[in-house]
């Protein structure tokens, strides 16, 4: 029997919670639309048009880039089923924009802005971020410079490490933009696996309803936070990546498919959102999902339902 789009979201049914979402979806050169049965893309291929139905309702960003149309309900479909979607450059490299579900509460968003705002709750997330990063206790009364002189000599080491294991007697961190087609091959897998690491964490920022550009270490730049977190996993994913690419005729190409699979291989989505959580909050566990359909109005003794005509005459 044929559904009614009237009556049923057949996207919407059940939303896994976010730890239990499938990580993301990335799109070239389709077209994506909806009809009484899910989500669904076009794709060209020599066999004529192949039409797959997308998991938006188990996925975290469904990331489209160049040659991608899609249509408003499907959008909107994507979108309620808890699904965000990402705008992004080809093979994901580059982050554009997004588009996040409306369900959800902005409890870290809270806890975010008030972290950033307080000097010792920063100082303590900073300390939650080299703590994660270097896999170790902190000693109580470090400051922030020292421990940014701690990981610039771990970075260091770590550098000096993989170089010597393949054979590179000299490497040098070099990131230019402009110039990225004359970099080294170590130094465009690197920076294509970054891009593509700080798209990922972009996703499951906007799915927690988190500002990018509230950065705890990295400040002044729209996505100092999306930075912040992907420091955390550079070493033990994309350095190494890009390190085994050396002597790759296409070091940024390959890098990409990769990275694609080794995230999944090593279920990063969940680690993130726990991370994420850690550093804010000085919780371990990922933040209980809330799902607020209503706004509330915010008073000095508390929050008060939101859609009442308040009148006091």
């Amino acid at each position: 029997m044929k559904a009614d789009r009237h009556l049923v979201n057949p996207t919407a049914i059940l939303i896994p919670r976010v730890k239990d979402k499938q990580g993301w979806v990335h799109l070239d050169r389709c077209k994506i639309q909806r009809d009484d049965y899910g989500v669904l893309a076009t794709i060209n291929t020599a066999d004529g048009n192949k039409r797959i139905y997308l998991p938006v309702a188990t996925l975290h960003s469904l990331l489209i880039g160049p040659g991608v149309s899609i249509t408003t309900p499907a959008i909107a479909a994507t979108i309620d089923s808890g699904c965000s979607i990402s705008v992004v450059g080809a093979g994901a490299t580059n982050y554009h924009t997004s588009i996040t579900p409306r369900q959800g509460s902005t409890s870290l968003l809270i806890s975010q802005a008030e972290t950033v705002t307080n000097t010792s709750q920063r100082i303590q997330a900073a300390r939650r971020l080299y703590q994660l990063r270097f896999h170790e206790p902190l000693p109580d009364g470090l400051s922030i410079e020292t421990l940014r002189g701690m990981e610039g000599v771990r970075m260091k080491a770590i550098y000096k490490n993989l170089a010597q294991k393949n054979g590179i007697p000299k490497f040098k961190r070099t990131y230019d933009p402009h110039d990225y087609e004359n970099a080294t091959p170590i130094n465009q897998a690197l920076s294509t696996a970054n891009a593509c690491l700080y798209a990922t964490v972009l996703t499951a920022l906007h799915a927690l309803r988190m500002s990018p550009g509230l950065g705890i270490i990295h400040t002044g730049h729209p996505r100092a936070f999306a930075h912040d977190i992907a420091d955390i996993y550079k070493h033990e994913v994309t350095i190494p990546l890009a390190f085994a690419l050396a002597n790759h005729d296409h070091p940024g190409q390959e890098a990409r498919k990769r990275l694609a699979r080794d995230l999944r291989l090593l279920k990063l989505a969940p680690r993130i959102v726990r991370d994420i959580n850690y550093v804010v909050t000085g919780i371990r566990e990922e933040p209980p999902p809330r799902d607020t359909t209503v706004e509330n109005l915010w008073t000095p003794t508390g929050d008060t339902p939101a859609g009442i005509q308040h009148d006091n005459r």
